[in-house]
């Protein structure tokens, strides 16, 4: 027999992969930051090399053809380390939307210690299609229909990718309404802003559905975001 326990995702990990998360984020601003500053310098470099005359230049390219060659080495290592760093962060996200997958499955309780992003949830899905995975694939699908109640086809036909900010805070305000583990111990306001939540996304359905028929009623759904963000 089951336990009436909740299952919070990656419980025993969490505090692992929170760490990580935070790690990787960091290492990528850092690279980031880097990165820009390398390639201030080599456009510094080209203007120079560009000022020198190109006989002489011919002659005796000097110290500062090399210093423009260890720069371009040094800017292809980053965008590969980059590239590795997403592929990680890309990894991490998986991780969670597959431990929704396997609860869901099982019809356990689920909360989770990291906060709902949609956008960044289905880039997930496309990573792990695009690596193949396909085991992985397939909980993750799961996990993201359990977590932000629609499928990827349906992130598709409403246009989530191009939607408003309001209406991707809506997604993202509801499965942590419901997910969350900081939001558990109110039930009468995570079901009240969900419910705020819904009527948002209710609003962006029928606008999607009859494109051209009914406007988006910015003001109106601005209002409430703003509403729900005061009560959070």
């Amino acid at each position: 027999m089951e336990s009436d326990n909740p299952n919070t995702v990656g419980k025993k990990e969490s505090p692992n992969l929170l760490e990580r998360f935070e790690k990787v984020e960091k290492i990528l601003q850092d690279q980031n930051d880097r990165l820009n500053k390398h390639e201030e310098r080599l456009q510094d470099y080209d203007k120079r090399f560009e000022d020198l005359n190109s006989d002489q230049r011919l002659r005796d390219p000097g110290p500062l053809d090399q210093l423009i060659m260890d720069h371009n080495q040094r800017l292809a290592e980053y965008d590969q380390r980059l590239l590795e760093l997403h592929r990680e962060k890309m990894s991490l996200h998986a991780s969670d939307l597959e431990k929704f997958g396997e609860l869901a499955s099982s019809n356990r309780k689920i909360h989770t210690m990291h906060g709902a992003d949609i956008k960044t949830d289905f880039l997930v899905l496309k990573f792990l299609e695009l690596e193949g995975k396909w085991v992985r694939m397939v909980l993750a699908l799961d996990g993201f229909k359990t977590r932000y109640g629609i499928s990827r086809d349906d992130y598709y036909k409403l246009r989530i990718h191009d939607a408003p900010y309001e209406i991707v805070f809506a997604f993202n305000t509801r499965s942590d309404m419901g997910y969350l583990h900081a939001y558990q111990s109110s039930a009468h306001k995570s079901t009240t802003l969900a419910g705020m939540c819904d009527e948002i996304i209710t609003e962006w359905k029928e606008h999607i559905s009859a494109p051209g028929e009914r406007d988006y009623p910015r003001a109106v759904i601005e209002a409430k975001v703003e509403q729900i963000q005061l009560l959070l």
